[in-house]
């Protein structure tokens, strides 16, 4: 996040919660897009002052560096819905992979 996102370094506020399968609702396959038993959804909330595009390279970002790091396929890292313009910063990204 302090790279794309330009937070300051200590700006760590996380919670990071594990649910069992039976909990989760994940399509198979969605947009073209197929998704195993090992999906990762990510949720973040952000103050105001992000553009759409840098939001979109914050999410490659994340998508690419849990590939890298554990190998988890970019496609269970579930891409966000587009962010209309008009969006509310405080929008939260359900993010995964392209």
């Amino acid at each position: 996040m302090t790279g794309v996102l330009n937070v300051p370094n200590d700006d760590r506020f996380m919670v990071i919660t594990e649910h069992d399968q039976a909990d989760l609702v994940i399509s198979p396959e969605y947009l073209g897009i197929g998704h195993t038993a090992d999906v990762v959804l990510i949720q973040v909330t952000r103050n105001e002052g992000r553009t759409v595009p840098v939001k979109w390279d914050f999410y490659r970002a994340v998508a690419h560096g849990l590939h890298e790091r554990t190998g988890l396929r970019r496609e269970d890292v579930p891409r966000p819905s587009p962010l209309p313009r008009s969006a509310p910063a405080s929008t939260c990204i359900r993010s995964s992979c392209p």
